[in-house]
């Protein structure tokens, strides 16, 4: 089984965020998709979920936070410490 995949057809279709809300019960629309990549924001959008853009990676050059904002991203976070606040988690001990 590939996560990537669903049906044979990965990102950026929507197939594997609407095939995990739907394993979750909930609509796409009521989901956080966290992706760093254009490929991965194009594909959260198309399920219909909120897509917040993480700069985080070692593909991650000076101009993603624009690619994943026009790619459909409405919020672009700096790293991981920058998501784990805005989620309201604390720092892993």
């Amino acid at each position: 089984y590939d996560p990537a995949h669903v049906g044979g057809r990965g990102k950026p279709l929507p197939d594997l965020y609407a095939h995990a809300a739907g394993r979750l019960g909930v609509s796409p629309a009521r989901c956080l998709v966290v992706e760093d990549s254009v490929t991965g924001v194009l594909a959260g959008v198309g399920a219909g979920a909120t897509v917040w853009g993480l700069l985080a990676g070692g593909h991650i050059h000076p101009d993603s936070g624009a690619a994943l904002r026009e790619a459909g991203a409405v919020r672009v976070l700096a790293g991981h410490g920058e998501l784990r606040a805005a989620l309201g988690l604390t720092a892993l001990a």
